[in-house]
């Protein structure tokens, strides 16, 4: 269970980012498993985020194909995921389940584990669409 000193110093890191990006004057995203608390904190609540599924990004480069619902936060950004979220329809499912999970823990048997790398890496597919829309709607090239 999260203790109150977990959650504020998890609310200083994201001040921090704030800060920095209001210092700079420059678009600033960040992102946060969609599951957790971020979402819920009073810090983020005037943000605006978009939520990406990591199964929906994964090539050969990426690590895993397991979903991982992802909320990216968007400060003075206007991009739109390219890809919709998956609805099972990502190749990476069985059964209608995913084959993989973003958990390093104990899963469904034969699933692999991941190690905290593995699970804290986003999908290169992500970084290059985010890269593209930074590259023509900010810095116009």
């Amino acid at each position: 269970m999260l203790k109150h000193q977990d959650l504020q110093w998890a609310d200083s890191l994201v001040q921090a980012v704030l800060d920095l990006a209001r210092e700079l004057r420059c678009p600033t995203m960040f992102e946060n498993p969609e599951s957790g608390l971020l979402k819920h904190r009073a810090i983020v609540e005037d943000i605006p985020y978009r939520v990406v599924d990591y199964c929906k990004y994964a090539d050969a480069r990426f690590t895993h194909t397991a979903r991982k619902r992802t909320a990216i936060w968007c400060i003075e950004v206007d991009w739109e995921p390219e890809r919709p979220l998956c609805k099972h329809d990502c190749g990476f499912c069985t059964g209608g389940r995913h084959d993989e999970t973003a958990q390093r823990g104990p899963g469904r048997p034969g699933q692999r584990r991941h190690t905290l790398n593995e699970l804290y890496a986003m999908p290169p597919l992500l970084c290059e669409e985010i890269a593209r829309w930074a590259s023509l709607n900010i810095f116009g090239i």
